[in-house]
């Protein structure tokens, strides 16, 4: 608990939420109930004027009509804050809301119905995880059994008509945790014909608390997993001592190859602070590259002489370097812009390439933080709260730690960049990638 991996939902027009709560006296289960009690398609809100107030019994003058999937968002949101609150009367309350929803009762009368009470139930776990808290906890989960029936009908159901309802309701019967949803859901991740879609939706709800050991199922089914879900498997492996003990074993069983881990994963796993697996770690994975990164960059020091090829550039940065960076169009959001980086010139880009740790602004420095349940963390700070800390991540991955469940949190004094980049790579292939990045405009 604590820690929640986010995603980028579509969300309600931002123009009038903070109207909203000003206009019902900043209660967010006040909106809750007004939003998530209206189930037709369209829901009416009002255009409001500065100032002006509104109720029930006076109903304004103009209406704004949300389509359903801005009103489930609405309802995602405030759900979820009232779970980071943590308010134990305004959580009491939101439940007394969720539980009178036609899709906890069996009177729906749509799937919409459905759809609402599924984004409700899993935003507002969300929420509460973040606070260290959870449904369990409130003693929620008897009361949501329709809830729950009717989204594991259509989590598992792969006829179902429509896969953004079936993604919700798999997030919703995370919330339920037990054996049965556990096996259904792993069946799920390494179904061949499931959409990719799907099978993330089901990879995201087992990395949910109360799926233990879940690493270690995943893995044995290595063979059945898209690159895609291995690049994400491998990452929740290695946020756990036992997640990380079940990929150590799946690599001296073979299972899994050491090459299918990343320079950054191999590093984290070569200088981990436990030192038994770290021993173990740098045994299956072999020492880190020898030498300095100076000679390595003499080493390198001809490809600012070679003619470079543009095409092939762009191939070793899609490879290499756009987990990390965005540019011309490619790549993810996390390191220094390249557009401006470049200014300095070839022979800096390159040592900046070979020696990332050369010079580090502070802005893109490594964080480790420690869970108190057990979890390890690494990112860039995105943002802090008096509640959390957002850190990103490679690949465009986001993860929220509440300041409740951090253990510790330590600068690594280091970039998130790995050394070693240069491995496999000749002076041609460097000069390609310099051109690439250099010469496009």
């Amino acid at each position: 608990p604590g820690v929640t991996k986010t995603t980028n939902q579509h969300d309600a027009s931002a123009w009038f939420l903070p109207a909203l709560m000003n206009s019902i006296g900043n209660d967010p289960v006040d909106v809750l109930r007004r939003a998530a009690t209206r189930s037709s398609p369209a829901l009416p809100l009002l255009v409001l004027n500065a100032g002006e107030q509104w109720n029930d019994s006076q109903p304004p003058p103009l209406h704004r009509f949300l389509p359903p999937q801005e009103q489930w968002a609405l309802v995602a949101r405030f759900s979820r804050l009232v779970g980071t609150r943590n308010i134990s009367n305004e959580v009491v309350r939101a439940l007394d809301v969720l539980n009178s929803l036609p899709g906890n009762s069996g009177r729906h009368e749509s799937n919409h119905d459905l759809r609402l009470a599924w984004e409700f139930v899993s935003s507002l776990q969300d929420g509460l995880t973040e606070s260290g808290s959870s449904l369990q906890k409130y003693g929620a989960i008897a009361n949501l059994k329709q809830v729950f029936r009717f989204a594991r009908r259509a989590a598992f159901d792969t006829s179902y008509p429509v896969a953004e309802d079936r993604d919700a309701a798999i997030r919703a019967v995370a919330c339920a945790p037990d054996s049965s949803v556990r096996s259904n859901l792993l069946a799920l991740v390494s179904s061949g014909s499931e959409s990719s879609a799907i099978q993330k939706a089901a990879l995201a709800a087992l990395s949910r608390p109360g799926f233990a050991a879940f690493q270690q199922d995943l893995l044995e089914r290595w063979p059945l997993l898209t690159p895609g879900l291995r690049t994400e498997v491998l990452e929740l492996s290695l946020r756990r001592s036992d997640g990380i003990l079940a990929l150590l074993s799946a690599l001296e069983k073979g299972v899994v190859r050491p090459a299918e881990l990343n320079l950054t994963q191999q590093g984290f796993l070569r200088s981990h602070r436990d030192q038994t697996l770290k021993e173990r770690a740098t045994k299956l994975l072999g020492q880190p590259p020898s030498g300095s990164r100076q000679s390595v960059v003499e080493s390198f020091l001809p490809a600012l002489t070679l003619a470079g090829a543009r095409s092939d550039g762009q191939k070793i940065f899609q490879a290499r370097c756009a987990s990390c960076h965005h540019f011309a169009g490619q790549g993810h959001v996390l390191g220094p812009d390249l557009a401006s980086v470049r200014a300095n010139g070839r022979e800096r880009l390159l040592t900046s390439i070979l020696d990332p740790n050369r010079e580090v602004a502070p802005q893109f420095s490594s964080y480790l933080i420690e869970t108190k349940n057990g979890e390890s963390v690494a990112g860039i700070i995105a943002n802090e709260s008096a509640t959390s800390v957002t850190l990103h991540q490679p690949n465009g991955a986001e993860t929220v730690v509440a300041r409740a469940n951090i253990a510790s949190m330590q600068g690594q004094g280091r970039s998130l960049m790995p050394e070693g980049l240069e491995e496999g790579l000749s002076a041609q292939d460097m000069a390609d990638l310099l051109e690439f990045i250099v010469a496009t405009p």
